[in-house]
């Protein structure tokens, strides 16, 4: 077990437009290193070091049921380190296979969404995912430095790349850019719906940036390898407050 296993949940203080400070609310104890989570209905669905998908109540951070993985997906084991979920349903990135596994919210298997590899439809070290309103699943690829997307039943719609080295993380903004967390050049790269470059933030700002989330006010949050979280205006890019938790930190969950 790893020193600190744990979820934070970290509140803005401030104005809409004023993110001056960061306070720690809460925070759930897990007994292995968190590396995702994701939110349904009135449940914390967290991918860990362990073998299994941490549940918990959303509002009082109670740890529930954990979910036992079918035997299409096996334990996990620090082997998944992406989680998303839309509709009832979950997608939990598998590094080491080069899939994303779609679960119900109560564990029952559905598909595998791509296979290990570099053509179209195929995953390398796949990590952070995010989902559309329109249903596209977007799935950072490490190894292949590039963003896949698929529909939610896991048809191949195209690849985003170009200017990433190592994307760790992936998120989509209100007006649907595509917001990417490059670990190695420790820059967010930033892309149009249809995956055309737009531009990039962070320069010098932190250092193997891996989690990302963006608010519905058009605040970018990222988390770095560090434990530092900082937060973004999208608009002109202006770092407007950091904070750090405790370390094995990875993505970040936001509906503000």
């Amino acid at each position: 077990m790893r020193a600190f296993s744990r979820v934070h949940f970290i509140v803005y203080v401030g104005t809409k437009r004023n993110y001056n400070n960061l306070s720690l609310i809460s925070q759930i104890n897990t007994t292995c290193s968190p590396y995702d989570v994701t939110v349904s209905g009135n449940k914390l669905f967290i991918v860990s070091h362990g073998p299994h998908i941490i549940v918990a109540d959303k509002d009082s951070g109670t740890l529930l049921d954990p979910i036992t993985c079918p035997s299409e997906v096996g334990q996990l084991n620090g082997k998944s380190v992406g989680i998303a979920a839309q509709d009832n349903f979950l997608y939990i990135s598998h590094f080491s296979s080069g899939c994303i596994y779609k679960l119900t919210t109560v564990g029952k298997y559905v598909a595998t969404i791509g296979s290990r590899g570099t053509g179209n439809g195929q995953l390398l070290a796949p990590r952070g995912l995010c989902i559309s309103a329109d249903g596209e699943l977007y799935v950072a690829e490490n190894s292949n430095n590039r963003v896949s997307v698929f529909k939610t039943d896991g048809t191949f719609i195209r690849h985003i790349q170009g200017n990433m080295d190592g994307p760790w993380d992936v998120a989509m903004d209100t007006t649907g850019n595509i917001h990417v967390s490059n670990h190695n050049s420790s820059v967010i790269t930033v892309y149009n719906h249809e995956g055309q470059y737009l531009h990039q933030y962070g320069s010098g700002q932190f250092t193997n940036p891996i989690g990302i989330a963006v608010t519905a006010d058009g605040f970018s949050t990222v988390v770095e390898y560090s434990c530092k979280v900082l937060i973004f205006n999208t608009s002109d890019h202006s770092p407007l407050s950091s904070g750090y938790t405790k370390r094995y930190t990875s993505r970040l969950w936001s509906n503000l």
